[in-house]
């Protein structure tokens, strides 16, 4: 089912920055392939801006929809309020306000294998976002485009744990690698437990994904 949040106005705003972004990890590969190299220090320099603006948009949107799909991004009014504000006004903010890190997804062999027979990717996988409270902070991590996007919203600093995890003004971020097949079956098990899907859905989704009979 489409919602529609945006106006045409914001539309494009937005349609820049997922251009920009898709450009970015993807090229213009057609169905989309991550482009970047797997690296033993897999350090990449983005647009700080329009990085993080679109990792904003993301957040916000998902906070603002109605569906169960993003049913557990559940945001104040107070952060909903400010992230729209950062986007009406282009502000990308510091870069440990609403920050997101980013760890790229690398299937087995066999998976890769099990893809290329039957022409889908990694990237072409899109879950359902898992939100999780900690001590002081709160997480939601979504998967789509072979990426696994986890954001931290607080109003208490960045744990020390994070700092590392995201971009930087200078637009230098860290894309860490991370086995694919047993993280898929994890984040499954996680949006069973947090009641976003049943046990069934999920199993048929990771298997569906993944090509399993």
């Amino acid at each position: 089912m489409l919602e529609y949040l945006l106006c045409h106005e914001c539309e494009q705003k937005f349609g820049s920055l997922e251009d920009y972004a898709k450009r970015f990890f993807y090229g213009t590969s057609s169905p989309i392939r991550l482009r970047l190299p797997l690296l033993k220090d897999p350090l990449f320099v983005a647009d700080y801006k329009k990085m993080k603006l679109f990792q904003l948009s993301i957040l916000w949107r998902a906070s603002e929809a109605k569906g169960e799909f993003f049913s557990a991004v559940n945001l104040n009014d107070q952060h909903r309020e400010r992230l729209r504000q950062m986007l009406s006004n282009d502000n990308p903010g510091r870069e440990d306000e609403y920050f997101c890190a980013m760890t790229r997804l690398v299937a087995s062999p066999l998976i890769e294998q099990l893809q290329m027979m039957h022409g889908i990717s990694i990237e072409t996988g899109f879950f359902a976002p898992v939100g999780h409270t900690h001590e002081t902070w709160d997480s939601y991590t979504f998967v789509m485009g072979g990426l696994v996007w986890c954001f931290c919203v607080s109003a208490h600093g960045v744990p020390k744990i994070l700092v590392n995890t995201y971009i930087k003004q200078t637009g230098r971020f860290w894309l860490m690698p991370m086995n694919a097949d047993g993280f898929l079956i994890n984040f499954s098990q996680k949006a069973v437990e947090a009641g976003n899907v049943t046990r069934a859905d999920a199993e048929e989704s990771i298997r569906a994904k993944l090509r399993i009979p």
